[in-house]
């Protein structure tokens, strides 16, 4: 059964929100090359959190794979674990509208992530305009401040697997909104962090999913 969600909008643009979590630079050094596989790894996380299929043994079956047997999850600006089954009852039925997958240090985030936000017609154009850069100078600036805001939630080493997934649930049509007579609370897209170790099989196993959006991060 899906459950509604929703987020309100703060109301400001990603390199403020994000800058106000942190104090002080962080010396990331070069990025490394991604491994083979995990973009596609990430990918299928990010299918399995927001599948709504006939079969949720299946995907509890996948998720139960793709996951370490160490896994933290929890919520952005808390502290308590908490469990895969609480983290997809807030993301079945969600569109993944970016997955990026990188090896630490990653230092095109912000890009990265404005590229893909930017394609999503289903953003409304306010929320797009928070996350894309006016230009190169705010865009270096944006890119630091999301891999210092990655650095605080997963504290990931040098050669670590990390990646970002970000969900968005699409607003009702029109006309059932007009039906209703009612309107659509405004929302922030719903960030998923990762962390993940490679497994001897060639694959590999999630070690950390923080989640929330930018009002639960600053909280």
């Amino acid at each position: 059964m899906r459950i509604s969600r929703r987020h309100r909008s703060l109301g400001f643009g990603l390199g403020f929100v994000l800058g106000l979590l942190l104090a002080g630079p962080t010396a990331l050094g070069e990025p490394a090359a991604t491994p083979a596989g995990w973009s596609d790894q990430l990918a299928l996380l990010a299918r399995t959190l927001v599948s709504d299929s006939d079969d949720p043994g299946a995907d509890a079956e996948r998720l139960a794979w793709l996951m370490s047997p160490d896994l933290t999850v929890r919520q952005m600006g808390s502290s308590g674990n908490e469990s895969v089954a609480r983290l997809r009852q807030l993301t079945v039925g969600l569109m993944p509208i970016a997955t990026r997958a990188y090896t630490w240090p990653a230092t095109s985030i912000a890009t990265d992530l404005a590229q893909d936000l930017g394609k999503c017609d289903s953003l409304p154009q306010a929320i797009r305009g928070q996350f894309c850069p006016r230009d190169d100078a705010q865009a270096r600036r944006f890119n630091h401040v999301a891999s210092q805001w990655m650095a605080n939630v997963l504290q990931p080493q040098p050669g670590q697997l990390v990646g970002v997934i970000v969900l968005w649930e699409p607003l009702p049509p029109i006309t059932t909104t007009l039906l209703l007579g009612t309107t659509p609370e405004p929302k922030q897209p719903l960030f998923v962090m990762v962390k993940a170790i490679a497994a001897e099989d060639g694959t590999f196993r999630i070690t950390h999913l923080v989640y929330g959006d930018v009002r639960q991060a600053l909280s």
